[in-house]
């Protein structure tokens, strides 16, 4: 699926270190109650909260396929826990600030007229996958208001994960993310890649540098569409791998097995206070 890039950061797309890709055995054959079973053995336990980023296509022949996968992590978590995800919508976004691909700027005027608004139960998440999309619409879950980085919650703490998500620094001290890191929630990797590590973009916020810009999306407001512009800053993503890998290598991360697929765990607020406290010792 495209994924249109808002405010491309010079150097964000350079000195990558790729993730190595999760192993992986199309042959292998993966049921809900294993997935759950490797869950437990990972360190998820029942009342947590846990942030999933998980690939399907990585663990093997799912049994039941995205419906499955989405349960098992529900009651790995069980009625007193909390699941969390994206529910990014990256194209509710002006025409003219896309770069990954953009348009033509005679089709903006346009775009910017038939787009529909931002609506929490009917905007389709994009680029980020079936299951965090199915999970959207899953009975219970709910979704935060930003119109281009929601996120999305089912249990318990889901209500106080996703109010008040503000419209300026998408990512930042008022968002869903920090919300995790406050309430003590988990980190969850399963086949996913070190870059779709979210909460990294949290400690943009504190790390002492930042590149200012602005967002302009589409809205309701009293009924009435609106293209409304938010302040922002560069989310720089090129040293998530080795992020993650000082987590693992200090400990901080659990490493395991889903299936065919390798998985990680880890504690939201550790990982937020180690890679701040790396970021600065590498000015990174």
């Amino acid at each position: 699926m495209t994924d249109y890039k808002p405010m491309s950061t010079e150097g964000e797309s350079t000195r990558i270190k790729p993730s190595l890709p999760p192993r992986t055995s199309p042959l292998q054959i993966i049921t809900k109650s294993q997935v759950i079973s490797g869950l437990h053995d990972l360190g998820v336990e029942q009342g947590d909260i846990i942030f999933v980023h998980a690939s399907l296509s990585r663990t093997g022949f799912m049994a039941g396929g995205v419906r499955a996968m989405v349960e098992a992590h529900i009651d790995a978590v069980g009625p007193r826990g909390t699941v969390m995800m994206t529910a990014f919508s990256s194209d509710l976004t002006d025409p003219a600030e896309w770069y990954k691909p953009p348009v033509p700027e005679k089709w903006w005027g346009e775009i910017r007229d038939e787009t529909p608004a931002y609506d929490h139960l009917l905007t389709p998440s994009s680029g980020i996958g079936a299951l965090a999309e199915y999970f959207r619409t899953y009975p219970g879950t709910l979704r935060s208001t930003h119109p281009v980085s929601s996120f999305t919650a089912r249990g318990p703490a889901a209500a106080e994960i996703v109010k008040e998500h503000a419209f300026d620094y998408r990512l930042g001290p008022n968002s869903p993310l920090r919300k995790c890191v406050d309430l003590g929630g988990k980190i969850l990797l399963v086949g996913a890649p070190f870059e779709s590590i979210t909460l990294f973009h949290l400690t943009q916020h504190y790390v002492g540098w930042k590149r200012e810009g602005t967002m302009t999306s589409p809205i309701l407001r009293n009924g009435q569409k609106e293209w409304t512009t938010y302040k922002d800053i560069n989310y720089p993503w090129h040293w998530f791998p080795y992020a993650a890998e000082h987590l693992i290598e200090s400990g901080i991360a659990t490493t395991g097995a889903i299936g065919a697929t390798d998985a990680y765990l880890f504690s939201a607020r550790d990982a937020f206070e180690a890679v701040i406290k790396w970021r600065q010792e590498r000015n990174i």
